[in-house]
């Protein structure tokens, strides 16, 4: 198996890794989504975004969640079946991109492995990407963030040292067309034999 091949391999295997876990955590819904689902049935009652109608109070803290389950609850999808699998993918995207985070910054091929199988095998992260919260979005904003700025590093280093290596050599000094008399110290011409001023010899 060539080099190539044994290092996509945490590419291959994490998400298949990171998804049969989540199986094993799918029944799992923890209380504190409901409070988003209430949020969001009563936005699309047109409520606004409250927890009872009628009363002014913001109860969450997650409104891109919110919107997004509201969203999926339009048209009929089941917000906790929405939410998970919003979480799942949101869970599975973060892997990824933290594997490809690991790549650009020079990591060796056994830490890319080891990071890939503890990401994805995480109870953590798997946990709650299934709960119905927005935690596993969270992570994935946070992973693609890091990533954006890692690239906008390497762009940067990149494109500083194309202009050092490119900048426009300054131009030689123009040779001195005028000299100074020894005499009486005027500016003469730099071929003159003798001082138009003082009349000295050169």
């Amino acid at each position: 198996m060539t080099c190539e091949r044994i290092s996509d391999l945490p590419v291959l295997v994490a998400p298949g890794l990171f998804l049969a876990a989540c199986l094993a955590f799918i029944p799992f819904t923890t209380d504190d989504a409901f409070i988003s689902f209430r949020y969001a049935e009563n936005l699309l009652a047109g409520h606004g975004l409250v927890y009872n109608p009628g009363e002014r109070v913001e109860g969450f803290s997650n409104l891109l969640w919110v919107l997004l389950i509201a969203a999926l609850w339009g048209p009929g999808i089941d917000p906790v079946a929405a939410s998970k699998v919003l979480g799942i993918l949101s869970g599975l995207l973060a892997v990824v991109l933290a594997i490809d985070t690991l790549k650009r910054i020079g990591t060796s091929r056994p830490g890319i492995i080891l990071a890939a199988l503890m990401l994805s095998l995480d109870t953590g992260l798997v946990y709650y990407s299934v709960s119905g919260l927005e935690t596993s979005l969270f992570v994935l904003e946070l992973t693609a963030v890091l990533n954006f700025l890692i690239v906008s590093l390497a762009v940067f280093v990149l494109v500083k040292q194309m202009n050092r290596l490119f900048k426009e050599k300054p131009a030689p000094p123009a040779a001195p067309t005028t000299k100074e008399c020894p005499f009486c110290h005027t500016e003469i011409p730099i071929a003159a034999t003798r001082c138009p001023h003082c009349t000295s010899q050169l």
